[in-house]
């Protein structure tokens, strides 16, 4: 299915309010049983519970709290009132921050960060039971993330290797292969790296690749090279490869794990956010918080409401294109051994003193619009409050003069796509990009505003409705895969307005919505931690490792510092 029909098929589907294919005989409900509150909940200071993880051994919980530099222990033998085994364990001593966390067989591992983070990192292994360190390796700068291979055998990390401020020092992204097969003991580490594409990087910017580090030699500007620029978020294994987000590039890096490899480098592409089938808006969004009495004639209202206008809430067609620039990822297997990736377009910006500007940032109406007038036929119009003139773009893409952020503009680049997508691993092997089969067009957008129209768009920090409207939206962050039955199911966080999207993806070429569930209370302070805020990581426990025989969800939350506990349970359709 192209990118085209795929689109449409998910957009109309929607709108009908009909599923594009069988509905199943059962389906499944995602239920609240317990928020657990971080240790560092409602002091200020941090950010926490970011990213949790589960052993089945010990039936315990380890969440990482990133601004504190802790580790919350987490007794989960009654799901409904998960706690806290003793004090958080202080990492301060490995270094600067704790970024991520994994267990397999009773063996953590969490990613700590340097003191000074362009310096290379290490990953620190503790006994789940004992608690005790028992073993540590270095590793590249910024680790930002860590993954086993479902055997234990690799433990990988993706160092995300961000510039320091001023942009004089930016170390090289990568990804780390911790080899484990002879025990922890004997564990080697390779890496592989982005040498080989250092001097490709006007191809890789043809091909859709972004790169546009500002990298500083003495005072003068001489730009970040491939390897410098690329910067590793998350990592999905499949088999013998590994399938590594850089976000801020818009792309992918596909990687043998094996022999430390990076066999490829693929852009997601572009996002059309104007594209519209028999007046239809399939990839509409909603663009600003400036709009709360004014109503667009070609917006989503009808679809989304079944009636007409509800104040601030525009889901309509824009002449602009989405960066799908994806946190999250990934791997959804068939029964037939077929593999697809599955992404969470979160979107992001640099925002470095040493960037022109301090920022790569910026607004409509802050840019000269130079386009063709059939997209643009009045820039006047189109740069008011109401209009697109608050929503943010990249001043990096889209203006005559790459990286001139006063050139004029031919096209409009938002970051993040509003949405999840399903993708082809390879998109051939001498293709450029990689193939789009299916993405979830307004639907998150559209769900949100059916099911919380009083919120909609709210931040995470602040209970205010539209306030995201000009940024990203809901802001898909983290996915995750879970097998309940024969069927597969794809739990998608919304870091902002907060919630979990539930669809079935048994069939990746036609996924149907499941269900929302958000238990934030907007009507507390989303950081107190009375309520759960601020969604980023999620991790799936199957029926056969969960400590009450019933399938979990595990939903980290940044702003709240709080780790949602939710049961799955089979529910049979009417």
């Amino acid at each position: 299915m192209n990118r085209l029909a795929a689109a449409v098929t998910g957009a109309l589907a929607l709108v009908s309010g009909s599923a594009t294919s069988a509905p199943p005989a059962f389906t499944i409900t995602l239920d609240k049983v317990a928020s657990y509150v971080g240790s560092g909940a409602g002091l200020g200071g941090g950010t926490g519970m970011e990213i949790a993880a589960y052993d089945a051994g010990t039936k315990r919980v380890f969440a990482i709290n990133a601004g504190r530099n802790s580790v919350d222990v987490i007794d989960l033998s009654n799901p409904s009132a998960p706690t806290r085994v003793g004090l958080p364990l202080d990492f301060s001593s490995f270094g600067g921050g704790v970024n991520s966390v994994a267990v397999q067989a009773g063996l953590v591992a969490v990613a700590a960060e340097a003191a000074v983070k362009t310096n290379p990192g290490q990953i620190v292994f503790l006994d789940a039971a004992t608690l005790a360190v028992v073993g540590q390796v270095p590793v590249g700068a910024l680790p930002d993330m860590v993954t086993y291979t479902s055997d234990g055998a690799y433990l990988l990390v993706a160092n995300e290797a961000e510039p320091n401020d001023s942009y004089t020092i930016d170390p090289e992204g990568s990804v780390s292969i911790v080899d484990l097969r002879n025990g922890l003991a004997a564990a080697t580490v390779a890496t592989a790296g982005f040498d080989a594409y250092i001097g490709q990087e006007a191809a890789l910017r043809t091909a859709g690749v972004r790169i546009y580090g500002n990298y500083t030699v003495d005072g003068t500007a001489v730009g970040s090279n491939a390897a410098q620029d690329f910067e590793p978020e998350s990592i999905t294994v499949a088999g013998p490869r590994a399938y590594v987000t850089l976000q801020e590039n818009n792309a992918l890096a596909v990687i043998d794990i094996g022999s430390a490899q990076v066999l490829s480098v693929k852009s997601f592409g572009y996002k059309n956010h104007n594209l519209t089938v028999d007046g239809v808006a399939v990839n509409g969004l909603d663009v600003n918080q400036s709009d709360s009495g004014f109503d667009l004639a070609n917006d989503n209202d009808l679809a989304v409401f079944g009636n007409a206008f509800v104040n601030g809430i525009n889901i309509a067609p824009w002449p602009v294109f989405g960066m799908y620039q994806p946190d999250g990822i990934a791997t959804l297997r068939l029964p037939r051994g077929e593999i697809f990736l599955v992404t969470a377009n979160e979107g992001d910006e640099r925002e470095w003193p040493g960037l022109p500007g301090g920022t790569e940032r910026t607004t409509v109406s802050a840019v000269d619009v130079d386009l063709d007038n059939d997209i643009f036929p009045t820039e006047a119009l189109l740069k008011t409050n109401n209009q697109l003139g608050r929503l943010r773009i990249t001043n990096q893409l889209g203006n005559k003069d790459a990286g001139n952020i006063d050139a004029d503009y031919e096209a409009l680049y938002v970051p993040g796509a509003r949405s999840f997508s399903i993708w082809t691993p390879s998109g051939g092997d001498s293709a450029d990009q990689l193939e789009l089969v299916w993405d979830s067009a307004d639907q998150l957008e559209s769900i949100t505003a059916r099911r919380l129209p009083l919120w909609f768009n709210s931040d995470h920090e602040v209970n205010t409705k539209d306030a995201r409207s000009r940024s990203k939206g809901p802001e898909p962050e983290g996915v995750t895969i879970g097998r309940y039955g024969l069927n597969q199911y794809a739990f998608v966080t919304l870091e902002r307005i907060g919630g979990v999207m539930v669809y079935d993806v048994t069939n990746p070429l036609q996924p149907t919505f499941v269900d929302y569930v958000n238990p934030r209370d907007f009507t507390v302070s989303p950081t107190t931690g009375a309520t759960d805020s601020g969604p980023e990581g999620v991790a799936f426990i199957s029926q056969e490792s969960s400590p009450n025989g019933e399938a979990l969800l595990l939903v980290g939350n940044e702003v709240s510092q709080t780790l949602t506990v939710y049961e799955i349970t089979k529910k049979k359709v009417e």
